[in-house]
C-alpha cells in the first residue's frame, strides 16, 4: 500500500486540523481515496475527512491503518512538505519519505491497533446553508472565545448573529443575500470545539456552515471537488 501527495503540505494541514480532537484513529485507504470518520476523544463532535484529488494511491485491497496523531505530527514537522510526500506500508510500519535528490528525508512509525467503530454519517438535508470567509469565521470564534465558553448562532432572513451572553454580552452580525436561510433558528454551541474546528482554516478560503432543527451543526472546509474536512457538533441544551 502506498499513497503520495504532490504537495505534502496538504496532508500536514489536514492532520493539524484534527490533532487536538483525536489522539489515535484509523485511516481508510482505498481506490476511492483516503477517508476518516471518527469522534473526538470526549465523544462530543464527529469528524469526516475525504481526500482523493490531492493524492495518488496504489493498493491491492482496501486497507485500514491505525495512526498515533502525536507521532505523525512530529514526523510531518521534520519533512520537506513543499515537495512530494510518499507514505508506504511495509511490515506494519508506515514509512514517510520526502525531498529531492539533493536532500531526502525518511522516517517510519509503527502502526497502532486502534479499536473503534466506523461512524457512518447519514445524508442530512439542511434548510440553512451559509458560506463565510474562513479567516473571518476563525477570527469571530477566536474573539468570542476570549469572552465566554458558549456561542449562540441565530439565523433569520439574510443575517447570521453570533451572540455571546456572559458578564460581557454582545453580538456580531453578518448579512449576505447569498445566505440560504429557509428556517429561522437559534442554537447554542461550545466555543471550545468551534475553536478547534477552526484549525482547518488554512485548508480553504471559505467555510460552509449548515444548521437545522434536529440536525447537528456541520462545518465544511472544501479543499477541492472530492477533498474536504467536515465537522459535526450537536447544539447544547440550555438548563
Amino acid at each position: 500500500m502506498q499513497f503520495e501527495f504532490q504537495k505534502g503540505i496538504i496532508f500536514k494541514k489536514v492532520i493539524d486540523s484534527i490533532k487536538d480532537l483525536v489522539k489515535e484513529t484509523n485511516l481508510s485507504v482505498s481506490s476511492d481515496g483516503l477517508s476518516l470518520q471518527a469522534m473526538d476523544s470526549a465523544h462530543v463532535s464527529l469528524i469526516e475527512i475525504n481526500l482523493l484529488d490531492s493524492v495518488r494511491i496504489s493498493c491491492a485491497k482496501d486497507t485500514v491503518i491505525g495512526i498515533n496523531m502525536e507521532n505523525i505530527c512530529k514526523i510531518l514537522r521534520i519533512l520537506d512538505l513543499d515537495s512530494f510526500l510518499t507514505v508506504d506500508l511495509i511490515k506494519n510500519r508506515l514509512h514517510f519519505k520526502s525531498g529531492v535528490d539533493e536532500r531526502k528525508t525518511e522516517f517510519s512509525v509503527p502502526l497502532m491497533d486502534v479499536e473503534m467503530d466506523r461512524h457512518e454519517i447519514p445524508e442530512f438535508t439542511y434548510p440553512n446553508k451559509l458560506q463565510i470567509n474562513s479567516s473571518e469565521f476563525n477570527k469571530i470564534v477566536g474573539n468570542m472565545k476570549e469572552l465566554g465558553s458558549d456561542l449562540t448562532i441565530r439565523l433569520k432572513g439574510t443575517t447570521v448573529d453570533f451572540w455571546i451572553d456572559t458578564d460581557i454580552s454582545g453580538s456580531l452580525t453578518l448579512t449576505d443575500t447569498r445566505f440560504v436561510i429557509e428556517e429561522e433558528i437559534e442554537q447554542l454551541f461550545s466555543l471550545k470545539f468551534l475553536n478547534m474546528f477552526c484549525k482547518a482554516t488554512p485548508l480553504s478560503d471559505a467555510v460552509i456552515l449548515e444548521m437545522g432543527s434536529g440536525f447537528p451543526l456541520r462545518l465544511s472546509f472544501i479543499i477541492s471537488d472530492a477533498d474536504y474536512v467536515k465537522f459535526y457538533l450537536a447544539p447544547k441544551v440550555e438548563d
